[in-house]
């Protein structure tokens, strides 16, 4: 009876264990207390203003960090786990060129937030802290060679080997929307022609769907953004399609349809034996996910394509918060 009552203790010592999680990305900055069970607490939710510059939008991760500090007690604290945008070495915590966020090019936001707040800070892609939380927490909890891709203002992914983010030679592993579909393709924002990113990410979804409308002048696509004062978003497309209108339908077949090829190359690469897919998008439902997993059977060798399986997320998106926090405790546990 001592001994169950003492581990009973120990487990509630644990669970108090808290850490801040950022999650940065090119539209949004979200930041929250998490628990080491994975609870995030306080959520809170602000454009990251991304175009004014990386001085500002630090400024502003500086000042949703301070309040979490407030509102959770300094003393649970312990460290601040930062989920990026972009190519960061997770092993110095120096984020490179993010193509969603402007005029980054060499920004050491782990040394910035450890001697503003004396607290460890832990730095790693957006997309591979979403992966981690959703390997120990969510979609991928009984995975073993899992990946994540996150279908937001870029297309982002996380590889997760027997629970661990498998980061490459460099730290910068799992840059999907990077991949090439077309070498003499439309032009990237990173720089290259034909990436995944660019037939699939935000910027394109939207610009396919307006391009459309002539040919579909009855669709509710029409009504939404006259509704919307002009402001249409993929997610607005994808409950459409969820709902039936035709023009939306095509346009997510479309998205599932490349995502889908691109996949089938990963599979074969990988064999990997699930792919989750978060983001707002993915609520489309079968009108996505049915394309995606006839291109994957369609792109991929028999073995490998038959055996992977496809699954929505299911920690939408308090992911990135949870996996940055999930990032102080492995951090903290990992011997120097």
């Amino acid at each position: 009876m001592e001994e169950a009552d003492e581990k009973g203790v120990e487990g509630k010592v644990r669970d108090l264990q808290k850490a801040i999680g950022v999650d940065l990305g090119g539209t949004n900055l979200k930041t929250a207390t998490v628990t080491k069970s994975g609870d995030p607490e306080n959520l809170n939710y602000t454009a990251t203003e991304a175009a004014k510059g990386p001085k500002h939008v630090i400024e502003k991760i500086i000042k949703s960090i301070n309040e979490q500090l407030q509102r959770s007690g300094v003393k649970e604290i312990k460290g601040v786990g930062i989920g990026s945008a972009g190519q960061v070495d997770s092993r110095t915590g120096i984020v490179y060129d993010p193509p969603n966020l402007p005029h980054w090019q060499k920004e050491d936001l782990r040394k910035v937030i450890e001697e503003e707040f004396d607290l460890p800070a832990f730095v790693d892609n957006d997309a591979n802290v979403a992966a981690l939380a959703e390997s120990r927490f969510g979609a991928g909890r009984d995975s073993e060679y899992l990946m994540l891709v996150t279908l937001g203002t870029g297309v982002g992914a996380g590889l997760i080997f027997h629970q661990e983010i498998f980061h490459g030679a460099s730290g910068i592993a799992g840059e999907f929307g990077h991949f090439t579909l077309n070498y003499d393709g439309p032009l990237c924002q990173c720089g290259q022609k034909g990436c995944v990113e660019r037939y699939v990410g935000a910027r394109w979804i939207i610009e396919r769907a307006r391009t459309t409308i002539p040919d579909y002048p009855d669709s509710k696509v029409n009504q939404l953004i006259k509704e919307s004062g002009n402001k249409l978003t993929p997610e607005h497309i994808a409950q459409l399609a969820h709902e039936g209108d035709v023009l939306s339908i095509q346009v997510m077949k479309e998205v599932g349809t490349f995502l889908g090829a691109a996949l089938g190359s990963v599979v074969n690469l990988l064999n990997l034996d699930l792919i989750i897919i978060g983001g707002g998008i993915s609520n489309a439902g079968s009108v996505l996910f049915d394309p995606i997993k006839k291109a994957i059977l369609e792109h991929s060798m028999s073995i490998p394509g038959s055996m992977v399986r496809i699954r929505k997320a299911k920690l939408g998106e308090h992911a990135g918060v949870i996996g940055a926090g999930q990032l102080v405790f492995k951090g903290l546990a990992t011997p120097p």
